[in-house]
């Protein structure tokens, strides 16, 4: 959720130059504000995915977690260990095992998250009276529950899940080269570690920061695809399908479209990954301590 507040305004700027070939990131900024204001213009959108952060997370970070001790305990059942540097030189299927518990994780996101995003954006590209005018429906759409309601009358769950390929094709990449890049950054700035032994606060905000601008600068093509296929007309779609939408985005634009909106992605991924993984390592530090698990007497496999 703190995340989702710090980049959001950020996120409706990229959303909306990747969507209106006709509007710059600053003029696009400059617009949202004049008409809309700050809170009303740039955080529109943010509400339904703010209530499902929580949910959202916690599927990706439970499946990574969960997929990568299964690898790493099938291939050493006595040690388990969490960053590259961690007890010495890195193991030979570290690499493997972190990209495919990345992959599991982010796609097994995409359940929750192609709704989301598709709620978010809709929203997010409707709320401008000047860049939305030829994408508006019939039907008014004033927030999260009545855009959800709106799109499910016009194809029941699979409209919900417009956007979905792209999302899954950015996704499933995406977070192995996030997850891979974070450990490499944070264990360049730590150095080696014991075991048991936490990063510091500081190499773990710089290195999601820098991980976040890693793989978004890879991932933007399929980026802009998702954010026009989610933000089409979706009674009167111009776009059928992930190659389709490609095709089109090409002719109409060449090959600069596919990184349309890099910069202010960029700008917004640091200041969001990092405060995300500072948080949750806050969480992962702090919550035992206010909630901690009781076992049963001598059972030391079991706590550790």
């Amino acid at each position: 959720i703190v995340g989702l507040a710090v980049g959001h305004p950020l996120d409706t700027v990229k959303v909306r130059q990747q969507t209106f070939k006709e509007h710059g990131m600053i003029r696009i900024f400059l617009s949202t504000y004049r008409n809309e204001g700050w809170i009303r213009g740039f955080y529109r959108g943010l509400l339904f995915p703010a209530l499902s952060a929580g949910a959202y997370n916690s599927l990706f970070f439970g499946n990574f977690g969960f997929v990568l001790n299964l690898l790493e305990y099938s291939d050493s059942p006595t040690s388990l260990r969490k960053f590259c540097c961690e007890w010495g030189p890195v193991d030979e299927h570290w690499h493997r095992n972190v990209i495919i518990a990345g992959a599991v994780a982010g796609a097994t996101t995409t359940i929750v998250g192609a709704p989301i995003e598709l709620i978010k954006t809709q929203l997010q590209v409707k709320t401008d009276p000047i860049l939305s005018r030829r994408m508006r429906s019939k039907e008014e759409i004033t927030g999260p529950y009545s855009c959800a309601k709106y799109i499910f009358k016009l194809g029941g769950i699979r409209a919900l899940y417009t956007g979905g390929w792209p999302l899954l094709l950015r996704d499933t990449p995406g977070f192995s080269l996030y997850i891979v890049s974070y450990e490499h950054i944070v264990c360049l700035l730590q150095g080696k570690m014991e075991p048991e032994q936490r990063p510091k606060i500081v190499h773990e905000i710089i290195a999601g920061g820098f991980a976040g601008i890693i793989s978004w600068i890879f991932l933007m093509p399929m980026d802009v695809v998702k954010s026009r296929m989610q933000a089409d007309n979706l009674s009167n779609p111009k776009y059928k399908g992930v190659v389709d939408c490609l095709l089109k985005s090409y002719q109409e634009e060449g090959r600069s479209i596919f990184m349309k909106g890099m910069w202010v992605t960029v700008l917004r991924a640091f200041p969001t990954n990092a405060t995300t993984f500072a948080v949750f390592q806050l969480c992962l530090e702090n919550l035992p301590r206010l909630f901690p698990l009781s076992f049963p007497r001598g059972d030391e496999e079991l706590q550790k």
